[in-house]
């Protein structure tokens, strides 16, 4: 339209829009990594599209100043500074002559100007008053001093197939021989320093006398003779670009646009006026870069060309704007804050003051024409009138409510009446009023007064309005409410519209757009589906095609063949700001309201898709511990925490990433995010690999970079341990079986011994049996034999003697099982019993004499077993001594040899045998022998004839 030129493009200065931290920047340099380095007068900063990172002598620069950077084939950036030191940086790290031998040997006491690689690889380093340094492939270095024979102080350099390498200086192009310059001769020459720039084939641009010449090879052409050229007593810098686009930089009148440079270019744009210019730069998303004096740096986006903006630069009173719309006239009119209106005509730029009162919180929020050409204008502080007829007259328009009323929306009705949104409801200025020029608003009947957002006047007269309850619609009085059919429609609506067919479209504030139909949501559009923000302030249709404002750029909505396809528009397509405030299309072109001013696309604007973004892993740090991500990290399992920060490198839109990432190999698969960290907790032992990709919002997702780690497992983990703790575990199996084989045996084994001591256990209660139930037994048949044959009947003494035997004889057998019940037994106890044994035994043998004698402590235990077996054996000896010894006397001792032993002495003064004859396998004395064995205990006997017999008990305690 009118009055706007296709010269007023976006450039974003850094020191508004990115903080950048020095204002002055003499060179930079994109790197392989996508990092934008800038050189400074106090350091270098390093760029990746959201943060600046500062390099100084603190880190490791050999000098604050610098004037070029510049990187070579080994990805090492050089600093070429003021004093004429040299420092690089490579895998994070800067060299220094303090640090570095290489470097050591290249310090020189002359400012750098200039760095080339020749083909063989060699770096090549001019410095003021033609000293140059020379470092191989090798690292060797050596230092050319060409003295006087250069005209200037600065020169660089060029390469050729013909002649080699070649100093170029202002006084011709001398080829390098034997670290020598030799002259060659060319028709031009160049004029100016640091006029120059190499083109991508390997040539060469440079300013000559006559104008700007293209050098290919040895082959030279004059492109833009003098005459087409800016004064050029301020060219400092020329720069081709990837369109080849020559831009002519100046130090104080900007840079100069020559479009097409080889198709040799008359004519130029200007940008930037009074902007001294160091350095440009053509990144690889297609953006340009000028580096400035005082100024920062100044990027131009890719789609500068298709993109026109308009800021308080190009006239307008403030780049905040909140309303955009067009008058029948093609006039473009702005609301601003402060109540000021700006309208852009043919002939330039007028200002309107919509303040009732001179208010500085004062937003013109809508702007409406009528049906008779006026433009109505809502603001925080009422509705304003600008009557077209009368010269854009301002008219106060009145409410009911005052003067002071905040207003939204202004629209009119089919049958020409005001109606417009305020705070507490919606009010109308009917017809009649206008005509007599009474501007005088009235609420409308039956309409609720409550917080209202906006609202729409379809073809049918319906009014339909949105406030705190949701969606309404308002005709004849009446009042209808759809908030209660579906919950989406009781959040907040920012704008509504009506399609052909009759269908709504709401923009939501946080919901995307709701599709309305019918009484009923037809459907909902979202960030999911490709819209760039859930948060909507406008909706606008044309030719069936849907523009939406949202909170992060705008929408375009097309639908061919039933398909529906999103287009996204935001800064990094060249609009000035993501927050729009308001939209206006018309046949042509969408206009765009920002906080940072207008920007213009045309509607039949082409989506780029852009490369995806380079990602790199930025920093990796573990309790405030930074980590080298050039090194092995090895985490203890103690400390296995890693907190990774990372970064997608864009210079469009960079707050508009989305990452993910993922630990190669886990089941949870890429998480998406759009922080640029994420902090790792509770890792397992073992090898990781962290992976992290971006995408832009116009871009495919990038190729994933990844940095290794391990956390190293407890002693308990590792692999020695587990040698040893399964070498234990073996020894343990086979322990553990052979202790269960043993067992089993052992019970086996028990299992027979208890059946042996069973057997023996009969047998030795037949001993007893046969010891004393036997004995006793035999004693009644002897006592029945003495008796006289002749008398047939027992007298009654003797019957009622050998009765009471008997008895005797079965209470004995009763205590042998009673002994056998026992859990143990006193000595004392056992002494009783031998005692209770002789007494009966010699109840009628009074002239037999027995002592019975006891040393010790007669209170220790004997198992009922020992117990038992010695009194067995004690009674076998008494009925031995009765039987067969003619012995009148019998004496029994017990020594108590406590804790150690027991002995058991039996001796009479019997007749005595001789035990060399005399057997001793009666069956008597081996059941004693038995008995002695089994307890176990010491058993012998000592007798001679007529010197009775000793028999001799000892067992161990």
């Amino acid at each position: 339209m009118p009055g706007l030129s296709a010269q007023h493009v976006n450039f974003q200065n850094s020191l508004t829009d990115q903080g950048i931290i020095n204002s002055t920047i003499y060179h930079s340099l994109q790197d392989s990594q996508g990092y934008i380095w800038f050189a400074t007068e106090s350091g270098v900063l390093r760029f990746d599209g959201r943060e600046f990172k500062h390099f100084s002598v603190d880190e490791g620069l050999s000098d604050n100043e610098v004037l070029k950077i510049y990187a070579d084939s080994k990805n090492r950036i050089w600093f070429l500074t003021l004093s004429g030191k040299l420092s690089y940086y490579l895998n994070g790290r800067i060299f220094n002559a303090g640090n570095d031998d290489l470097v050591r040997k290249t310090s020189i006491n002359s400012a750098f100007t200039s760095f080339y690689e020749d083909k063989q690889h060699n770096l090549w380093f001019a410095a003021l008053d033609n000293i140059y340094l020379k470092i191989s492939p090798a690292n060797e270095v050596s230092r050319i001093d060409l003295g006087e024979k250069l005209h200037g102080r600065e020169c660089f350099f060029y390469e050729d197939d013909k002649n080699g390498l070649m100093l170029v200086g202002r006084s011709g192009f001398y080829r390098i021989i034997d670290d020598k310059g030799v002259l060659v001769d060319y028709p031009y020459i160049f004029h100016k320093t640091k006029c120059y720039a190499y083109t991508p084939s390997g040539g060469l641009i440079f300013l000559a006398a006559e104008g700007i010449v293209s050098m290919q090879g040895s082959r030279q052409r004059l492109i833009i003779p003098k005459r087409y050229l800016p004064p050029d007593n301020q060219l400092s810098y020329l720069f081709l670009d990837k369109r080849n686009n020559l831009w002519v930089n100046t130090l104080g009148t900007g840079t100069y646009l020559f479009s097409n440079f080889f198709q040799k270019p008359t004519t130029y744009k200007h940008y930037l006026p009074g902007t001294i210019i160091t350095g440009a730069l053509h990144d690889n998303e297609d953006n340009l870069w000028f580096t400035t004096v005082g100024e920062g740096t100044y990027m131009l986006p890719a789609n500068y060309l298709k993109v026109v903006s308009l800021t308080t630069a190009q006239g307008l009173s403030s780049n905040k704007i909140y309303s955009v719309t067009k008058d029948s006239d093609n006039n473009l009119w702005l609301g601003m804050d402060k109540g000021m209106i700006n309208v852009i005509r043919s002939k330039g730029i007028e200002q309107l003051d919509a303040n009732y009162q001179n208010y500085i919180y004062n937003r013109v929020n809508n702007l409406q024409e009528d049906k008779d050409r006026n433009m109505w204008c809502a603001t925080d502080k009422g509705i304003v009138l600008f009557r077209k007829d009368k010269a854009n007259k301002k008219v106060i328009i009145r409410s009911s409510v005052g003067y002071e009323y905040p207003t939204k929306v202004v629209s009119e009705s089919i049958d020409r009446e005001i109606y417009f949104v305020y705070s507490s409801g919606i009010q109308k200025i009917n017809k009649e009023n206008l005509k007599q020029e009474i501007y005088q608003s009235e609420p409308l009947p039956n309409f609720p007064k409550i917080r209202t957002f906006t609202q729409f006047l379809d073809e049918q007269g319906t009014l339909w309005f949105a406030n705190v309850r949701g969606l309404h619609s308002y005709k004849n009085y009446q009042l209808t409410s759809f908030a209660r059919s579906d919950s989406l429609l009781t959040h907040r609506i920012t704008h509504i519209t009506q399609m052909p067919d009759q269908t709504l479209v709401l923009a939501t504030y946080g919901y995307g757009l709701i599709f309305f139909k019918d009484g009923k949501i037809i459907r909902q559009v979202t960030k999911k589906d490709g819209l760039p923000d859930n948060i909507c302030r406008k909706v606008i249709i044309n030719d069936n095609v849907i523009w939406v404002a949202t909170n992060n750029g705008i929408c375009r909505i097309t639908y061919k063949n039933g398909k529906r396809k999103l287009d996204s528009f935001t800064v990094s397509d060249g609009i000035i700001s993501n927050e729009i405030n308001d939209i206006f299309v018309d046949a042509e072109k969408i206009y765009i309201a920002t906080p940072r001013g207008l920007s213009i696309l045309n509607t039949n604007i082409e989506k780029i898709i852009s490369k995806p973004p380079m990602v790199q892993i930025s920093q990796v740090s573990t309790n405030n511990e930074i980590l080298n991500v050039n090194q092995k990290i090895s985490l203890p399992h103690d400390n296995n925490r890693l907190f990774i920060r990372f970064v997608a490198i864009t210079f469009q839109d960079p707050k508009n990433i989305t990452y993910e990432y993922r630990l190669k190999g886990q089941k949870a698969g890429w998480i998406r995010t759009t922080n640029n960290f994420v902090d790792l907790s509770s890792l397992s032992t073992g090898d990781h690999i962290f992976e992290v990709k971006a995408k832009k919002i116009n871009s495919g997702w990038s190729k994933a970079v990844n940095i290794s780690f391990t956390v190293t497992p407890p002693y308990w983990q590792k692999w020695w341990f587990l040698s040893l703790l399964g070498i234990c575990l073996i020894i343990l199996i086979v322990g553990a079986v052979r202790y269960v084989t043993a067992f089993q045996y052992q019970q086996r084994f028990r299992k027979i011994e208890t059946e042996q001591r069973l057997q023996k256990e009969r047998e030795r209660i037949a001993r007893d049996l046969h010891d004393n139930v036997g004995s006793q037994l035999a004693y009644i048949i002897n006592s029945l034999d003495d008796t006289p044959a002749a008398n047939e009947v027992l007298t009654s003494s003797r019957t009622s003697h050998l009765r009471e035997f008997t008895k005797q004889t079965i209470n004995q057998l009763r205590e042998t099982i009673w002994a056998i019940r026992q859990e143990n037994i006193s000595i004392g106890e056992l002494v009783t019993r031998v005692q209770k044994l002789i007494w009966e035994l010699t109840r009628y043998k009074t002239d037999f004499k027995h002592e019975i004698k006891v040393a010790g402590n007669q209170e220790l235990k004997l198992s009922p077993v020992q117990a038992l077996n010695l009194y067995r054996i004690v009674q076998e000896a008494i009925n031995n001594i009765f039987n067969h010894s003619q012995a009148d006397m019998v004496q029994i001792t017990f020594n108590v040899n406590a804790p150690t032993s027991l002995d058991i002495i039996i001796a009479d003064n019997g007749i005595g045998f001789d035990t060399q004859k005399t057997r001793l396998d009666s069956y008597g004395l081996l059941n004693m022998q038995e008995r002695a064995k089994e307890i176990p205990a010491q058993f012998s006997i000592l007798s001679s004839p007529g010197k009775g017999t000793r028999i001799k008990l000892k067992m161990d305690l």
